[in-house]
């Protein structure tokens, strides 16, 4: 018999060469509606003879000048020996038409193949066309085949493809919301119905975060953090306990263009379930990048706190703090989670970037909106206070400092706080070049201001005062145009967003690695916007997306090229393959 895993493998296969390069879709392939009910998951792809093109220009962006994918299309059919009878504007499927009754059984797996013709389909594999169910040989498995409509259907399991049925479904209504949306705008979607594979994954995964547990038992006494370790593993375990519960439905999408690469993931929790109250606000206000400096910058990032019981998590996870040095931090650190009453913004900033002379490596600001600025800056000197009874190693602990009232910007009165690592000399030739950074004042300012703390990180008194001034129209990261470049191929109803600069990161880390890969160019294409990550919560769900621009990937790619040919790597073209799909 055709081994399922084998066909998924193939299914795949055709996947990865449909998703690539796709354009935009206005709404999900109507093939989606039409798969069974009874369903626990599957995946669809969308026009593969479009998909096949993009390849095509992503081949030659990239200019790998790689056959299979100047042609994929081609490429795949004569692989799979089906050259004949297929629609290559069609959409294809891979699909799970249900669970097996026991739970050790290999589930079966149908595959959709859209045709123009079935009984030219057949003719690949040697068959003559009739009616009802065809044996066929697949990648030289027995398989089995009929004619639904517009589609071949092709499976492991002769009962199985004889029964299967194209009929209306629910999974539009279970995905939700942000769901819909990734399968929508995805050109790979990948359904998972949970209320069907819970029960069948729960035992596995409990099984999992027990056995995780042990090992952590398992650490020597007096390991430092090991009680920590111990409680935050506990409340790992809560979480996933919790998702499995409520889990609903899970989406998970792929899309590509000529501009960039996405994956998206949405999950939508049963109607009533403790995670669908959670997840039931939409944020009233968008995210911004308003209170940080304009300079070049590695990472950027706001949370929108106000929208997620944050305050609540902070106390459950405090109550399960062990009474030592490291949970006594703990409990300290996330007081300001619960102080916290609207958008938290970060910036990390590259090295040297507007900063004053002798400032340090490490920049960056951190801006968090409060109703009690003084509470949280007291709660956050504790955190300072508390890291310099930490002993990391033996040995190995912070020094620390905190000062009040060091200088007057714009009429606020501004602290200054010093943390360092102490590092016995045993450990820093053990270390090596690490301890140099790891020695390093990683200190900086403070300031509570109305309705806000700011705190900056490195010895660079300019940055406090930007970030003072950005309240009162100073230059924002948030209009730097990479941001804004990206920003639209992020989901609605953000809670939170982060950006990437590999431009400035390759930037950063250019010149050091020049001198070990001389003639490397360690350079990214001219405005290159940043990788975008995003979280977003509605209606009882929520979704995670990452965009990557064709830019970052372009450049990447040249810079892994550089290195290859500098270390005597693999070079010259591929020998030429042909294909026949006529």
């Amino acid at each position: 018999m055709l081994k399922s895993k084998k066909a998924v493998m193939w299914a795949l296969a055709l996947a990865v060469i449909a998703a690539v390069g796709m354009p935009a879709r206005a709404a999900a392939p109507a093939i989606i509606k039409q798969i069974p009910d009874t369903a626990p998951g599957f995946l669809v792809v969308s026009n593969l003879s479009e998909a096949s093109k993009k390849i095509a220009l992503l081949d030659e962006q990239l200019g790998l000048a790689n056959p299979m994918m100047q042609n994929a299309l081609a490429f795949a059919k004569t692989s799979m020996n089906m050259v004949q009878g297929i629609n290559d504007n069609g959409s294809l499927v891979v699909v799970v038409p249900s669970m097996p009754a026991d739970p050790g059984a290999e589930p079966p797996v149908i595959m959709l193949i859209p045709v123009t013709n079935y009984g030219a389909f057949l003719k690949n594999f040697g068959v003559d066309g009739g009616a009802g169910v065809s044996p066929i040989q697949l990648q030289g498995e027995p398989g089995f085949a009929k004619q639904l409509g517009a589609y071949a259907v092709v499976g492991n399991q002769q009962d199985t493809v004889a029964s299967f049925q194209l009929q209306n479904n629910q999974f539009s209504e279970r995905a939700g919301v942000l769901g819909n949306k990734v399968m929508t705008d995805s050109d790979v979607t990948i359904y998972l119905d949970y209320t069907k594979l819970g029960p069948m994954l729960q035992p596995m995964v409990m099984m999992s975060m027990m056995q995780l547990q042990e090992q952590m038992k398992n650490q020597p006494a007096g390991t430092p953090g090991e009680k920590l370790g111990q409680a935050f593993m506990g409340i790992w375990s809560e979480v996933v306990n919790a998702f499995m519960r409520d889990a609903q439905a899970m989406v998970i999408g792929l899309d590509i263009d000529e501009n960039g690469i996405g994956l998206s993931g949405s999950a939508q929790f049963k109607a009533g379930s403790p995670l669908a109250a959670t997840f039931g606000k939409s944020p009233t206000k968008p995210i911004q990048l308003d209170r940080l400096p304009s300079r070049p910058y590695l990472m950027a990032s706001a949370i929108d706190m106000s929208t997620l019981p944050v305050a609540e998590w902070a106390k459950a996870v405090a109550a399960k703090m062990p009474d030592d040095a490291f949970g006594t931090m703990m409990k300290n650190s996330l007081k300001v989670f619960e102080l916290n009453t609207g958008q938290t913004q970060q910036a990390y900033y590259a090295p040297g970037a507007g900063a004053a002379p002798g400032a340090s490596l490490f920049n960056s600001v951190s801006v968090f909106t409060t109703d009690n600025p003084k509470a949280a800056v007291k709660a956050q000197r504790q955190i300072i206070v508390d890291m310099a009874k930490l002993e990391l190693m033996p040995g190995m602990k912070y020094l620390t400092s905190y000062e009040e009232d060091v200088m007057q910007v714009e009429g606020k009165q501004v602290d200054q706080y010093s943390m360092r690592m102490q590092i016995p000399p045993d450990q820093m030739a053990q270390l090596g070049p690490a301890a140099m950074f790891l020695g390093q004042d990683m200190g900086g300012y403070m300031v509570a201001t109305d309705k806000a703390v700011i705190m900056t990180s490195g010895a660079d008194p300019k940055l406090i005062k930007e970030a003072i001034g950005v309240a009162d129209g100073g230059g924002k990261l948030g209009a730097d145009a990479g941001i804004q470049a990206v920003q639209n191929e992020l989901h609605p109803h953000r809670v939170s967003e982060a950006y990437i600069s590999v431009d400035n990161l390759t930037k950063m880390v250019g010149g050091f690695a020049a001198l070990f890969m001389p003639g490397v160019n360690f350079s990214m294409p001219a405005d290159t916007p940043p990788i975008a990550t995003s979280v977003s919560v509605h209606n009882g769900g929520m979704s995670v997306r990452e965009y990557v621009p064709m830019k970052v990937i372009v450049g990447v790619n040249k810079m892994i090229q550089g290195i290859m040919q500098q270390q005597g790597g693999p070079g010259g073209a591929a020998p030429p393959l042909s294909f026949n799909a006529n």
